[in-house]
This record gives C-alpha cells, structure tokens and sequence, in this order.
C-alpha cells in the first residue's frame, strides 16, 4: 500500500458553519408573515393564535378536502379546509376539534377564510 505525505496546508480548510438561533428563525418567518398579506395572523376568544395560510388555498387543496369529507358524514367542506390552512398555536387540529371550539371561534375562522381579511376584533400577535 502507497503512503501519502498530506500536509496540514494540503488539506482544505472546512467553510465555517453559520449557527442561527431558533428566536432567528421565529423572527425571521414572523417578518416574512408580516410583509405576505395571504398569511393572517389572529387570536381566538380561548387565546390560541391562529396562523391562516391563504398561499395554499388552491383547488388541490379543496380535491382533498372533498375527499376526507367522503370520508366522514356531518363535517363540511369549509371546516376541513380550515383544518388545512390553519394553525393553532403552531398545531394543525382536526376538523372534529376545529367544530369542538366555541361558535364565535369557528364563525370567526370561516369569516377570516372567506374575506381573506384580518378581523378588526381580532388581537394581533
């Protein structure tokens, strides 16, 4: 077996990571939420903050939709699409638990989804 004479010099020198904080990040997609009009931001009456992502309302998101609603019996079409669009404190919930909040709440959520407006009662965050 040949021997090979690598110098330290030879050898080239790893790119220096970048580290970014999680708080970074946070901020980072919090700005990009501010500047995009087809995110809304919003609280509900119990205070779980609600992350409404128009940018995926397409018609592929309504073939699925209309599929897991054949699934199921009872649950409209307009609360499975805000279990696809919707994030409550940073979690998806399912249609069941979307019709289990308050009236106001869900009133509230199919309001937001169909003026693609933030509500004036509405608390930021």
């Amino acid at each position: 077996m040949e021997e090979f004479d690598v110098q330290q010099s030879q050898i080239a020198a790893e790119p220096e990571r970048q580290t970014i904080s999680i708080a970074e990040i946070e901020q980072e997609n919090k700005t990009k939420n501010e500047n995009n009009p087809k995110i809304i931001n919003f609280e509900l009456s119990d205070g779980k903050k609600v992350e409404m992502d128009l940018t995926k309302a397409n018609g592929k998101l309504l073939m699925k939709a209309r599929l897991q609603q054949d699934k199921t019996q009872g649950v409209s079409l307009s609360v499975f699409i805000l279990s696809l669009l919707c994030t409550f404190n940073g979690s998806r919930l399912s249609p069941d638990e979307i019709l289990d909040l308050d009236l106001d709440d869900v009133l509230l959520l199919e309001t937001v989804y169909t003026t693609k407006k933030k509500p004036l009662a509405a608390l930021e965050y």
